[in-house]
């Protein structure tokens, strides 16, 4: 129980206990929920993450309106960096015009052909270019919403985090390059593992406990 960690001394009724404590998670929580992920911040991404925690910082300071269309107009900054970043000409099908760089939505297409190649992740690439353009239309909105709250600005902040996240994770793989099965086992059960204490990412069999330092190509 949490509760009898406070002193009675200080903390004379439960009640008291119980209010302190609740404060106290709540302060906790928003604290974290303003921090991105930090086995999702990889190589080229730093930037990208760092305005969505601006974003997410300024969540907790709304007091009028035009403070939740702020939120919108970070977010949107985070979607254009994300593919200013991640894009090259490469990804533009020969024949084809690369979009402008600020172009979001058709350079994520792009993209999630890219990082989801071959019949077998059909629907995660679609499933990528529908989220891509849902939220850029929600941020749209909230940017230009005159009756704004700050709920639907937090919607618009996880909306926008959660896709940060897909790309985050994709872009890992593809650069990492783990191998499909354990060269130990045999197992197919290989996911990366981030080692927060030498900022590297291993590949580790679940099955065999084979690992082996991802190398960043």
């Amino acid at each position: 129980n949490p509760t009898n960690l406070y002193d009675q001394k200080e903390f004379k009724s439960m009640d008291y206990a119980l209010s302190f404590h609740a404060g106290l998670r709540v302060r906790m929580g928003s604290r974290s929920r303003s921090k991105a992920p930090e086995d999702k911040i990889i190589s080229g991404l730093e930037s990208v993450w760092r305005i969505w925690e601006q974003a997410a910082e300024d969540l907790d300071k709304i007091e009028e309106i035009e403070d939740c269309q702020a939120i919108g107009v970070k977010c949107r900054s985070v979607l254009v960096q994300l593919v200013k970043n991640i894009s090259n000409s490469s990804m533009v099908p020969p024949g084809e015009t690369p979009p402008k760089k600020s172009d979001f939505v058709n350079w994520s297409n792009f993209i999630a052909n890219d990082l989801c190649q071959g019949s077998s992740r059909a629907r995660l690439r679609s499933y990528l270019k529908e989220i891509s353009q849902s939220c850029w239309e929600l941020v749209g909105w909230l940017t230009h919403s005159e009756s704004a709250t700050k709920v639907e600005a937090d919607f618009v902040l996880k909306a926008t985090e959660n896709l940060l996240y897909c790309y985050s994770h994709l872009l890992l793989e593809k650069n990492t390059k783990p191998p499909e099965k354990c060269p130990k086992c045999g197992s197919y059960r290989i996911y990366l593992d981030y080692r927060s204490e030498k900022n590297k990412y291993f590949s580790l069999c679940e099955v065999c406990g084979w690992e082996k330092e991802a190398k960043s190509s």
